[in-house]
């Protein structure tokens, strides 16, 4: 699918995706964590903490959600 849409697949990468807008949004390591199902803040600094603008996280949850963007 990926190679048809002509862009490259990132293994994990929708979670990847996920954690680094939930974290972006919510501005908490903890809770983010919690949902992920981690035990602590370590893998979430290490493999999901992407480089990620608050305005791109927002765009993501509107695909869901309405947000203010605040």
């Amino acid at each position: 699918m990926a190679e048809i849409a002509g862009v490259e697949w990132i293994q994990d990468g929708a979670r990847k995706t996920f954690a680094s807008a939930h974290y972006k949004i919510h501005q908490d390591a903890l809770k983010t964590v919690y949902e992920l199902g981690h035990r602590g803040t370590n893998m979430l600094h290490t493999h999901y903490n992407q480089n990620m603008r608050k305005e791109e996280a927002v765009r993501f949850w509107g695909i869901l959600l309405p947000l203010s963007g605040d």
